[in-house]
């Protein structure tokens, strides 16, 4: 995973927040090696209020409705009864990554407040 670094703006420049884990993270490349640099303005994760009200509302009700468990359940002998959460998640948090080759489920708790809430509206069409 690519780590995120926070900097402030001051005077034009950057101020990194933490200059030693930026550090240590440049020791893996060589002296004069182009590297890319992103800057953009803080991602809002995804607020406590959406987070509550997933677990709380979304996933109890699609639970309470299918009698599915809201999260994995695992009987000891290797068995697994899926969740609502990673049925949903597979169902549309799921993309192609054509660099690894391979299908991969994104995280909910890696979606900012804009994805996480377009998440759950995709979520309460499919339940409709």
């Amino acid at each position: 995973m690519i780590p995120v670094f926070e900097a402030k703006v001051r005077n034009r420049a950057l101020h990194l927040m933490q200059p030693r884990r930026w550090a240590q993270w440049c020791e893996q490349f060589d002296d004069g090696e182009v590297v890319e640099l992103i800057v953009r303005r803080p991602r809002t994760r995804r607020s406590d209020r959406q987070n509550a009200y997933y677990w709380g509302v979304v996933l109890a009700l699609i639970s309470e409705h299918t009698g599915q468990p809201v999260k994995a359940v695992y009987d000891g002998s290797g068995r697994v009864a899926a969740g609502v959460h990673d049925f949903l998640k597979d169902k549309f948090l799921s993309c192609y990554d054509e660099f690894r080759d391979l299908e991969i489920v994104r995280s909910t708790s890696s979606l900012t407040s804009a994805e996480f809430e377009a998440y759950l509206e995709k979520i309460r069409e499919w339940a409709n």
